[in-house]
């Protein structure tokens, strides 16, 4: 025979609540603070702790998300800011007037694929960028400061906003060839002449970008000292910051979208070339520091020519022409604009027949194999996402000999001309680098 079910409760969180009414349930809830404490903890716990878990692991997904997604959006912009906050934990105050603890990290061999414009590895360079005017008065900067043991240094200053070069002196131009110690107040002025130790920039710019480099270093280096004082009032700045700008020539959409056509155009046409059969398609181009949009080196001629990361490992070569002071060859990445590799010239094995070859590619035990065989160079290009860019650079601090198979003696790309019209060997030679493709 059927058992009549049984009004016993059968146990579990909510056992004492069973079997009685609705008034009951809602009387222990809502009207006494120990049931709540008893049975509604009981009854949130696990999903409370679980929802706070779930919003968690969101917020992490989210702060690892962010910068991957910016990084594959714009690298290039992310290494700026990422070296700009880094710069933070270098720069301290001073005294009134003086700026000399805003000067940012060493920009240099240590991470040079984290760092942003095209930088030498065999260079160091410091960036500070600092307000021109103190309200409506300009304001004058003096620096001073010892040379370093180095085959080249030099001090340039740079309208911030613009990336116009106002100023640049080469270590023994600072020092007038009297010794290492050097000084040089700078005045914003479109009247008077250069004195001695007074260098005039022209007034206008919102803010100035100065930039200490040396090529080839020797030991460790002191950083110039920079104070800046009013112009009409002789008052010291108070407060000198460091201020971060970005110049337009890197920031103009229009200007990119420009670049980036060209660029693109480079490539088509190195695909054009590989795939008819020309023997060298990969052409090089003349770009001077006065059209370069970072900051650019006013005693460097740039040659470059995009490398293409699907067509696979290339093989570049080049005759150095005598009287460089420096010059160096690097890898690129032209979404990133940073550097995996440099060769400086002391470093570059040079054939007989006076020719330098550079292989391009992957770090591989084949590929470095292949270089040391043949008495090539190599250069690794694995950090990057895209295509890459080869960059020579030749440096001379004279003005360059008429018909002296140097870059200085080209002119400038100009992105309204046809490309084969501006390939560097049609005037150069084998002073200018070309290059192809082992496949």
């Amino acid at each position: 025979m059927q058992q009549p079910a049984s009004n016993k409760p059968s146990g579990g969180p909510l056992a004492p609540l069973q079997g009685r009414g609705k008034a009951v349930l809602r009387h222990r809830l809502f009207c006494c603070g120990r049931h709540v404490h008893r049975y509604g903890a009981a009854m949130i716990s696990v999903p409370a702790k679980r929802t706070h878990r779930g919003i968690l692991l969101a917020a992490l997904a989210i702060l690892v998300a962010l910068p991957l997604a910016a990084w594959v959006w714009n690298p290039a912009m992310m290494l700026v800011v990422g070296f700009e906050l880094a710069s933070l934990t270098q720069r301290n105050g001073g005294p009134p007037g003086d700026c000399s603890g805003q000067w940012s990290l060493s920009i240099d061999a240590s991470r040079p694929w984290l760092v942003p414009f095209y930088p030498e590895t065999n260079a160091t360079y410091r960036l500070m960028v600092l307000d021109a005017n103190a309200g409506d008065d300009s304001l004058d900067f003096t620096l001073s400061g010892t040379l370093p043991r180095a085959r080249y240094s030099s001090l340039h200053v740079y309208d911030a906003d613009t990336a116009e070069i106002l100023l640049a002196r080469t270590g023994e131009e600072l020092a007038e060839g009297t010794s290492s110690d050097w000084q040089l107040t700078l005045q914003q002025a479109t009247k008077g002449t250069d004195a001695r130790a007074i260098a005039l920039i022209r007034p206008g710019a919102r803010r100035l970008a100065f930039v200490w480099r040396s090529y080839l270093p020797q030991g460790e280096e002191t950083l110039p000292r920079i104070t800046a004082i009013n112009s009409s009032t002789g008052a010291a700045l108070e407060n000198c910051r460091n201020r971060f700008t970005l110049p337009q020539t890197v920031t103009d959409r229009e200007a990119q979208r420009q670049r980036d056509t060209v660029l693109a155009n480079m490539a088509n046409q190195q695909r054009d070339m590989q795939s008819s059969g020309v023997g060298f398609p990969i052409r090089f181009y003349v770009r001077h520091a006065a059209s370069t949009p970072f900051f650019a080196n006013q005693h460097i001629t740039y040659a470059f020519a995009p490398l293409l990361r699907d067509e696979g490992p290339a093989l570049i070569r080049f005759r150095p022409p005598p009287g460089l002071r420096y010059w160096s060859a690097c890898i690129g990445g032209l979404r990133e604009t940073s550097t995996s590799a440099c060769l400086a010239d002391t470093e570059v094995s040079i054939g007989e027949e006076g020719m330098a070859y550079f292989l391009v590619g992957p770090k591989t035990d084949a590929l470095e194999q292949l270089a040391a065989n043949n008495g090539w160079n190599f250069l690794r290009s694995d950090w990057f996402m895209g295509n890459r860019i080869f960059i020579l650079r030749e440096l001379i601090t004279q003005t360059p000999p008429p018909g002296a198979r140097l870059f200085a003696n080209l002119p400038d790309f100009d992105n309204a001309k046809p490309l084969d019209v501006q390939f560097a060997d049609g005037l150069l030679g084998e002073f200018a680098p070309v290059g192809r493709y082992l496949r």
